[in-house]
């Protein structure tokens, strides 16, 4: 792993923007063009083993924004994000994927916002962009937590969070399970049961869905990476951070569907026995899935 590269140096900014990135460098040069010019940012890209020279494509940018550059072999998202994060010298930390950009002036929303110091958790939204689609992914202005915003208020997209550098620091997964892809609500599971947030309803930035990115190759990393989603669910299982009886029981199942495939499988209370039925028929589901992907790759290769 390289040392860290600070392009500018800089005081203590208001918000680390974190970016986990790989093979990314056009999109990367799309989001920092997007950052609106302000001294309180700071960009920190922590590279998974790109080929494509994103360390130089971001060498342009070093007057606009104050970069810290980190290339690392190639580990996962799970792995750089971690890094990103730690890396940071921010009052606040927001993660932004390679190929996210934020809407034009919203970021100085964001940084004024939280410059009020109210909360050490805010949420906004976002657009998102797949299959040459648009849809919005918006909370209410409420005070609530991350996952009362899922499990209660049914935000089903995807949102832009952000923490106070304490706090998410605090909640970074373990080593353990560092892995190729560890869900991010992982992190944000954790900061709802240690702080409330204020969820504004202003999208700020586009999230967009490229073919051959994580979400194309998800249900595989999902199975690959069955450990993490299993203590993801296992942890929304047990939070109190919520009222919804719905998610808590969709929540259950999944735990049952993912403890299965990462043979970790607990029966500790009523509930998971329960929950372990359609849970196990979901696994099924997912073993009939793996096959066909075997077997299309067994047919390709003839």
């Amino acid at each position: 792993m390289q040392n860290a590269r600070l392009y500018k140096k800089m005081n203590k900014p208001l918000l680390s923007i974190c970016v986990p990135s790989y093979n990314r460098s056009k999109e990367i040069c799309r989001l920092v063009e997007s950052i609106d010019i302000n001294k309180d940012i700071e960009l920190v890209v922590c590279d998974d083993g790109s080929t494509d020279n994103t360390r130089g494509a971001l060498n342009k940018y070093f007057d606009k924004t104050p970069i810290t550059y980190l290339y690392q072999e190639n580990g996962g998202r799970g792995f750089a994000l971690k890094k990103a994060i730690e890396m940071s010298k921010g009052e606040y930390v927001m993660v932004m994927d390679s190929d996210d950009y934020f809407i034009p002036n919203t970021l100085s929303i964001i940084c004024y916002i939280i410059s009020k110091g109210w909360y050490k958790s805010y949420a906004f939204g976002v657009k998102i962009h797949k299959d040459q689609e648009y849809t919005d992914s918006i909370p209410l202005d409420v005070e609530t937590n991350y996952i009362s915003l899922k499990g209660d208020y049914k935000i089903k997209g995807d949102l832009k969070e952000v923490v106070r550098k304490d706090v998410i620091t605090s909640c970074l997964y373990s080593e353990a399970l560092s892995c190729r892809r560890v869900p991010t609500f992982l992190i944000w599971c954790c900061v709802a049961e240690k702080v409330n947030c204020l969820s504004v309803s202003i999208p700020v930035a586009i999230k967009e869905y490229l073919p051959g990115g994580m979400t194309d190759k998800g249900f595989l990393l999902r199975m690959e990476c069955s450990v993490p989603m299993a203590e993801l669910y296992l942890r929304l299982s047990h939070s109190v951070s919520y009222k919804s009886t719905y998610y808590r029981w969709l929540v259950r199942i999944l735990w049952a569907r993912y403890a299965l495939h990462a043979k970790k499988v607990r029966a500790d209370s009523l509930w998971m026995k329960v929950a372990l039925l359609p849970g196990f028929i979901l696994y099924l589901m997912d073993k009939v899935l793996l096959a066909g992907i075997f077997l299309q790759k067994i047919y390709k290769n003839i």
